[in-house]
């Protein structure tokens, strides 16, 4: 149907499955003013604007269906310029491509919905129920249920100051902000609203952007959820004003109430916010809802937001068109309590958590009379009792056992006892063994595998592991301090640990490999050839005194006789009886028994016999047998038995020395005499 211009009447009709190219699938009306009632536009379709009806002018809406009609823009109808009054009718399930999935109101539009309601609409932009551009918009006691859009599911505003009053806005979708309104720009007042249900990635029920000084009066903002914050309000770039309205019980990971983002500010007053929020008459307290989850959002007769609000600026019914106040002054929230209020009885919060030491924590008791407070437990203590509005202190005592419990009861005696319960939840001051920073019995940190801890401080070592030192050497601690050393010096490894590998592994070298030359190779001097010192003097210490590597039997770097660099008659450093590097007995660097670095049989540094620093048996970096740099067997600093099987002491072993260097000797001056000889 086409009016222009006209003015006709339209009563019960009924428009069904048309398709415009452009505008108005079901009606286009063009500087006209019509009067629609009672009818029906059904699965209509235009290719731009309007897919039940196209408005441009002065147009009345009654009692009419707009449903699964769609278009570009404005699903359900789109009102271009001019005054439209829509009153009493139902958009369901209207799709628009881009904005307004029920209505589109352009900015020359001066539409004024009453008591209309907005149903499973769908935007694939913004404005599931309602889109709106128009400077001046009224939107009054509409309910907007189940409508999505990519955000503002139920209303989405932009760069107007709409006055949107005594609507329900429930269960909305939005994918980015807004799941009930999105306001965007401008100064829009949103007043005796209830957002419930409703959800969005954030401000799950209102989301308020670049807006100058938005309103929010009396409204009720309860179980609402946002993926990812502010699942009540979000606010950014703006000075929103919050006066008598209700943020409980909303759901998000973050900010689950509000979420005012920098440079925003907002003024907050006589409201009720879950977690509190600074500004005058606030509270924090349980504002009693009927039943808050199946969205009934009026006040019980004790709830504490009875009574609690201001009259400043705000509206003379509520939601229901109850006249406001009832009693003595305004009710926060959108609903209005008309009966006798019962003096009410919140507690805040309701659990506590608090560490094993003594200490004092508080909580807010609201109610306008008398009260009481116990305690289950001896170890908490509450006060006895008191009257109106408190912040109560308890104060409780320092745990020494496992953790525990206590109910802190408070009960209101005006009227009709009403009780409430804290619960405080005390944290156990034992550790449990072997946790935390304690390895053994006292301090310091677990061992870890392999390394046990000794009882007391510091990081205790197994007997063969870390940085051990011998007995009364070193930084050795007392029991229970420092570093607690066992039995040796040096990083002695246990048997397949650390740093030493197992016979075969790691970079110890078996027989014949890695630094141990083979017969006839590698750095190894003649017997008796190097730095050989006489008896008593040089590096060579006697069992037990100073310090230095002793080598088993078989140990080191040591080389087999008649190998490495051996020197021509009468060179070397072969010193005389009583000279050299080899101390004599007590001298020297001689290190007592566990110090050094000791390698046990086969491996560690090891010298060809005579050669050296010989440590007596335990010192040093001990080493598994068979490891290590080993040299071939009869070399090295001799620390097994004399063919007797009796222990060769260091004397006897460098009179064998100085005898065989002086055999060794005459045997080349004889050689060489022959040479002459033979020459001659």
């Amino acid at each position: 149907m086409v009016n222009w211009p006209a003015s006709p009447t339209v009563a019960n009709c009924v428009f069904t499955a048309n398709t415009a190219a452009e505008k108005g699938g079901g009606m286009f009306s063009y500087d006209s003013s019509p009067q629609v009632i009672g009818c029906t536009f059904q699965a209509n379709t235009a290719g731009f604007n309007g897919g039940g009806m196209f408005n441009a002018g002065t147009v009345s809406v009654e009692h009419c269906i707009f449903s699964g009609n769609t278009a570009g823009t404005g699903g359900g109808i789109e009102n271009a310029f001019g005054g439209v009054n829509i009153t009493n009718s139902i958009l369901e399930a209207n799709t628009a491509s881009f904005s307004g999935g029920g209505i589109y109101n352009a900015d020359a539009a001066e539409p004024v919905v009453t008591r209309c309601s907005f149903v499973q609409n769908v935007s694939g932009d913004f404005g599931g129920g309602i889109y709106n551009l128009a400077p001046s918009c009224s939107m009054e006691a509409c309910e907007f249920d189940g409508n999505s859009a990519f955000g503002g599911a139920g209303v989405s505003t932009v760069d107007a100051s709409p006055m949107v009053s005594n609507c329900i806005f429930k269960n909305n979708q939005a994918e980015a902000g807004g799941g009930g309104i999105h306001i965007y720009g401008g100064s829009p007042e949103v007043t005796n609203c209830v957002f419930w249900g409703n959800t969005a990635n954030m401000g799950g029920a209102l989301a308020i952007v670049d807006a100058a000084e938005p309103r929010v009066m009396n409204c009720t903002l309860a179980g609402n959820t946002a993926a990812e914050y502010a699942a009540a309000l979000l606010v950014t770039n703006a000075s929103p004003f919050i006066t008598n309205s209700i943020l409980w019980g909303n759901v998000a990971p973050i900010y689950q109430e509000t979420l005012i983002l920098p440079p925003a500010v907002a003024t907050v007053t006589f409201s009720c916010i879950a977690g509190g929020y600074a500004g005058t008459g606030n509270m924090n307290a349980d504002p009693r809802f009927v039943d808050p989850t199946a969205g009934e959002l009026q006040l019980q007769a004790h709830s504490p937001c009875i009574d609690s609000g201001t009259d400043a600026g705000a509206p003379c019914c509520d939601i229901t068109d109850t006249l406001r106040p009832q009693n003595t002054t305004y009710d926060m929230g959108a609903y209005e309590f008309a009966g006798s209020p019962v003096p009410g009885l919140s507690i805040m919060p309701q659990k506590t958590y608090v560490g094993p030491e003594a200490g004092t924590l508080t909580f807010e008791i609201v109610t306008p009379g008398p009260w009481t407070a116990s305690a289950s437990v001896a170890w908490a203590t509450p006060p006895d009792s008191g009257t109106g509005n408190a912040s109560v202190s308890v104060t409780y005592e320092t745990n020494t056992g496992p953790a525990r419990i206590a109910m802190i009861t408070v009960t209101g005696t005006a009227t009709t006892p009403l009780t409430e319960i804290l619960e405080v939840n005390q944290e156990s001051a034992a550790v449990n063994e072997g946790e935390g920073e304690v390895p053994a019995e006292g301090e310091g940190e677990p061992p870890a595998e392999g390394e046990v801890a000794v009882e007391g401080e510091g990081e205790a070592l197994v007997e063969g592991e870390g940085e051990v030192s011998d007995e009364g050497e070193g930084e050795m601690p007392v029991e229970g301090e420092g570093e607690t050393p066992t039995e040796g010096e040096g990083e002695v490894p246990a048997e397949g640990e650390g740093e030493t590998p197992v016979e075969g592994e790691g970079e110890l070298p078996a027989e014949g490999e890695g630094e141990t030359p083979a017969e006839g190779e590698g750095e190894a001097s003649v017997e008796g050839e190097g730095e050989l010192p006489a008896e008593g003097e040089g590096e060579t210490p006697v069992e037990g005194e100073g310090e230095g590597e002793t080598a088993n039997e078989g140990e080191g770097e040591a080389i087999p006789e008649g190998e490495g660099e051996v020197a021509p008659e009468g060179e070397g450093e072969v010193a005389p009886e009583g000279e050299g590097e080899v101390a004599p007995e007590g001298e020297g660097e001689v290190a007592p028994e566990g110090e050094g670095e000791v390698a046990s049989e086969g491996e560690g540094e090891l010298t060809s016999e005579g050669e050296g620093e010989e440590v007596p048996e335990g010192e040093g970096e001990t080493l598994i047998e068979g490891e290590g740099e080993g040299a071939a067997e009869g070399e090295g600093e001799e620390s097994g038995c004399c063919g007797n099987g009796s222990k060769c002491n260091s004397i006897s072993i460098g009179i064998k020395r100085y005898l065989g260097d002086f055999l060794l000797l005459g045997v080349c001056m004889a050689a060489l005499f022959l040479y002459r000889t033979c020459i001659d």
